[in-house]
C-alpha cells in the first residue's frame, strides 16, 4: 500500500511550477493540507515578483539552482492541459536532476487502502479512488473526480471536474478527459486523447484524436504540442 500521507509527511515547503489560475487553484489547495506549505512560485512569462503573497522565485531554468541551495523539499508541475508534451518533458528532465515531486491530494479526497498515487500527482476535494485503483506520476485529477474498482490513469494525464471512469478502464499517459466526461467499463483509451466536455464513451478510443458526444465520436486529430 501506498499512501500519500506517509509518503509526503516529511515535505513541508512545495514549490510549484506555474503562477496563473492552476498554480493558485494548487496554492489554495495545500492551504487546507497540513503538511504542505507553499513557499514559491517558478514561470516563464509571470512578471510579479510575488503572486498571492507567495515569491515567483524565477524562470524554469532556475529550479534546478533553487534545488541545490534547498529553497523547497519538493516540486509540483501546474501547467494545463494545452500543453501536455511540455508537462511530460519537464517532468522527466526534473526527475533526472533528482528533484522530488510532491503527491498534492485535497483531505476529502476518498481512497481505498490499496490506491496508489504517483508522484507529482495532483487531486482536488471530492475524489474518489475505488479499490485497486493506480494513479500514474504528474497526473492531475480536478474536484469529483470518481474512478471505480482496478481502473488505471498512466503518467501525465489529467482529468476535468466530475469526469467518471467505470471499473476495469485504463487511461493511457498523456491524455485530458473533458469535464463530466464518463466512460464505461473495460474501456482502454490511448495516449493523446482528448475528449470534450460531457463526453460518454463505451468503446475504446484510439490515440490523437479529440473525442465528443454521445455517444463519443471522433472530431479531429490532436497533435503533439
Amino acid at each position: 500500500m501506498l499512501m500519500h500521507h506517509d509518503k509526503d509527511k516529511a515535505i513541508d515547503r512545495l514549490a510549484i511550477i506555474g503562477a496563473g489560475d492552476f498554480g493558485y487553484s494548487v496554492l489554495r489547495l495545500t492551504k487546507e493540507i497540513q503538511y504542505l506549505d507553499t513557499v514559491g512560485f517558478f514561470d516563464d512569462t509571470c512578471q510579479s515578483k510575488t503572486i498571492h503573497g507567495i515569491p515567483v522565485w524565477g524562470a524554469l531554468e532556475s529550479i534546478e539552482d533553487h534545488w541545490e541551495k534547498k529553497s523547497f523539499d519538493a516540486i509540483v508541475i501546474a501547467i494545463g492541459y494545452n500543453h501536455m508534451k511540455f508537462r511530460s518533458e519537464l517532468f522527466t528532465r526534473l526527475k533526472a536532476l533528482g528533484i522530488r515531486f510532491a503527491s498534492v491530494i485535497h483531505p476529502s479526497t476518498v481512497m481505498a487502502t490499496d490506491v496508489v498515487v504517483g508522484e507529482g500527482a495532483i487531486l482536488f476535494p471530492g475524489c474518489v479512488l475505488d479499490i485497486g485503483t493506480r494513479i500514474g506520476n504528474n497526473c492531475v485529477l480536478n474536484s469529483s473526480v470518481t474512478v471505480a474498482h482496478d481502473s488505471r490513469i498512466d503518467d501525465h494525464s489529467m482529468c476535468g471536474p466530475g469526469v467518471t471512469l467505470a471499473g476495469l478502464t485504463h487511461v493511457k499517459h498523456s491524455c485530458f478527459l473533458g469535464v463530466g466526461t464518463n466512460v464505461i467499463d473495460n474501456i482502454t483509451i490511448e495516449p493523446h486523447v482528448r475528449t470534450g466536455g460531457g463526453t460518454v464513451v463505451i468503446d475504446n478510443l484510439s490515440s490523437h484524436y479529440l473525442y465528443v458526444g454521445v455517444p463519443a465520436h471522433p472530431l479531429k486529430s490532436v497533435p503533439l504540442e
